[in-house]
């Protein structure tokens, strides 16, 4: 392969030239055909041209150039040692299964699917888009049913049937485009992980261990992994999910596993390409919710599109956090946030420093961390330039590892701080609305006061009375509480308590980083020097020192002030939050309190109303009684006085029973 440039246009392509003699003839015109097929796709490598080198009379073919390099390359850097982040991994996964897809409308199935036949082109905004690419093994099949003999594969990729014919003298067995499935498998936790899945003891030598991994593989339900670890004759430990120190989020892990768990199974209940497809079609529409508990790292939930119950995205919560859906309260934008009724509704595609927050009632008293893979011992021993470029390159990865989690110990705290500042808004918010309604039946008891007649009975007055003021002395204690709250937090936020000097130490963290990564290339370029001077072994040694010096600063820093003081951070937070819930309890009680004396008040009033309009309306039928007996009155004048002295009774009668 070499790089060129287009005589029309000027611009960059990648030439390939061919040996016209033997087989590997046969096989380049092939490529040649089938690419021709496959033109106008943006996940597959473009043919432009086949022409004739002038000198040496090769066929060459001249393709687009995909500046970015090969999918396996970028694997190979330190940054993706454990793989590439969600939304890198949603990038990939959507254009490769594209161009696998636009391959099998062709009726063309490659048979080498790995990362190094995967090419990055960056595009115009800036985003890379992966193409397939080097179709010098694919072949035309007519149905998915349709079967092939020859061997073809990368040997870590292979299916294991082929992998069986070609290293163990298995007989030769029938193949399907059930091989493109099982690469891609392999390929997917290649890019999730940054290691590959199946991985004997010894590597490539180890072809007998190899053989057994991928066949028990291949007809377990559950394991996606096996590796041996500490020799040719240990057991291999296999593994159902993604391992813990990869870079991909614990609410995506799910869904990457169950993809993994269809392409790697390899019986009747095998995932088709069309499950593939669906699949993948639903993990692009799935909505994205960035959570925060500050129990832990702040994580993403991914819920399908198709499904609308929030029960899902509660119950996708409790799977990560622990915290079960009754216990659960929402905040978000630093307001309280209420559940809608359907998963499309909720805030999606948030950024990272605006998390749905969610608290349980239940305090915790553990801070969960990512696990954190270990750094390797630089040994002083005899000089072995390709184990220390090794170690040079594995120290490098994890101090990167650390420092992402450095990063986030710092969001983890801002998200803490906001979190309380939430938390304040709303109680003031609270005790401000009790206090309008405390200071509004206030107004309306004393104004009872001057407006009851003295003759009503003051019994019922007098203990509302008593209990308005005992909650109003609950009332001034409470409000003393709130300001004793905000004014603990105001001492925890501080600039010498809380920030300290954590960014600083940051930033030396990254310089750190980056001087090890300078050591690194130096390493490497230290493997390709012919011949190594003295000179340069001496300064070679020294590097070696000056790397481990440079990692013992690195984890004293992201120690101390990274992981401790966030771990003190969350202690300070609980404690803070212990008390927010009592107080948060006895303002409730309060409330509860001020309701049922405003009941009693409003029955007092009625009663009172009920008196009142006795008192008036008695004597009044009383007097309208007396006129009209008066003025039906006979003129028999021995009647009137006795008809007088009954009515007289009666308004006694009446005044006394109340």
């Amino acid at each position: 392969m070499y790089k060129g440039i287009l005589k029309t246009g000027c611009h960059l392509v990648a030439v390939k030239v061919f040996n016209n003699h033997g087989i590997r003839h046969r096989i380049h015109l092939r490529e040649v055909e089938i690419m021709k097929e496959l033109k106008q796709h943006n996940n597959v490598v473009q043919l432009l041209s086949v022409e004739a080198c002038k000198l040496t009379k090769q066929d060459v073919i001249i393709m687009e150039y995909c500046s970015g390099g090969s999918l396996y390359n970028m694997l190979q850097q330190p940054e993706y040692m454990y793989g590439v982040e969600d939304e890198e991994f949603r990038s990939i996964l959507i254009d490769v299964v594209e161009g696998v897809k636009h391959l099998r409308n062709k009726g063309i199935y490659h048979r080498d699917i790995k990362p190094g036949n995967i090419l990055i082109s960056p595009n115009k905004q800036g985003r890379n888009v992966y193409k397939l690419s080097d179709f010098g093994e694919a072949k035309h099949l007519a149905s998915d049913e349709d079967e092939f003999r020859s061997i073809h594969g990368t040997e870590e990729y292979v299916h294991p049937d082929i992998y069986g014919a070609a290293f163990m003298h298995q007989s030769n067995q029938c193949l399907t485009s059930s091989v493109d499935l099982w690469s891609l498998g392999v390929t997917i936790y290649h890019i999730a992980t940054g290691a590959l899945p199946f991985r004997p003891y010894g590597g490539r030598t180890n072809k007998l261990t190899m053989h057994a991994i991928i066949t028990k593989i291949k007809g377990d339900k559950m394991a996606i992994s096996g590796v041996q670890r500490e020799s040719k004759t240990s057991p291999v430990k296999y593994t159902n999910e993604l391992p813990e120190e990869c870079r991909i989020s614990q609410g995506f892990k799910p869904a990457i596993t169950t993809l993994l768990r269809g392409l790697l199974l390899q019986t009747s209940e095998a995932w088709t390409f069309e499950q593939l497809f669906d699949y993948v079609d639903t993990m692009r529409d799935m909505t994205v919710v960035n959570v925060f508990t500050p129990s832990q790292s702040p994580f993403k939930v991914y819920i399908p599109k198709k499904i609308k119950c929030i029960d899902t995205f509660q119950k996708e919560i409790a799977h990560v956090t622990k915290i079960p859906p009754q216990h659960q309260s929402f905040y978000w934008d630093r307001d309280e946030y209420s559940l809608p009724d359907s998963c499309d509704k909720l805030p999606r595609n948030t950024p990272a420093e605006k998390p749905l927050v969610i608290l349980s009632p239940c305090l915790s008293d553990h801070f969960i961390t990512r696990q954190q893979p270990t750094l390797p011992h630089i040994e002083d021993k005899e000089l072995n330039l390709i184990t220390d470029k090794n170690v040079s390159k594995c120290t490098l990865a994890i101090l990167l590892f650390y420092l992402s989690i450095f990063e986030s110990f710092i969001l983890i705290r801002n998200l803490m701080l906001d979190n309380v500042k939430t938390l304040l808004t709303g109680l003031k918010r609270d005790l401000a609305a009790v206090e309008r309604d405390l200071l509004k039946l206030k107004a309306e008891v004393v104004g009872v006061e001057y407006c009851v007649r003295p003759t009503i009975k003051l019994k019922f007055r007098e203990a509302l009375r008593v209990n308005f003021l005992d909650l109003e002395e609950t009332y001034k204690f409470l409000r003393d509480e709130r300001d004793s709250l905000a004014k603990y937090w105001n001492e925890l936020t501080s600039e010498s308590h809380w920030h300290d000097c954590t960014t600083n130490c940051l930033a030396e963290c990254r310089t750190c980083a980056e001087t090890v990564r300078e050591i690194f290339q130096k390493f490497s370029d230290d493997c390709k020097k012919t011949p190594f001077q003295y000179n340069d072994e001496q300064l070679h040694r020294v590097t070696r020192v000056e790397l481990r010096q440079l990692c013992k600063q690195f984890v004293q820093m992201y120690e101390n002030h990274g992981k401790e003081t966030t771990l003190s951070r969350f202690k300070d937070h609980e404690k803070w939050r212990a008390r927010y819930l009592e107080y948060k309890t006895r303002l409730e009680s309060l409330d509860g309190s001020i309701m049922e004396l405003t009941c009693q008040y409003k029955a007092y009033m009625e009663r009172l109303k009920k008196m009142t309009e006795k008192q008036i309306c008695v004597p009044r039928a009383l007097k309208e009684c007396a006129e009209a007996i008066r003025i039906s009155t006979p003129p028999s004048l021995p009647t009137l006085p006795l008809e007088i002295e009954e009515s007289r009774r009666l308004l006694e009668q009446t005044k006394n029973s109340h």
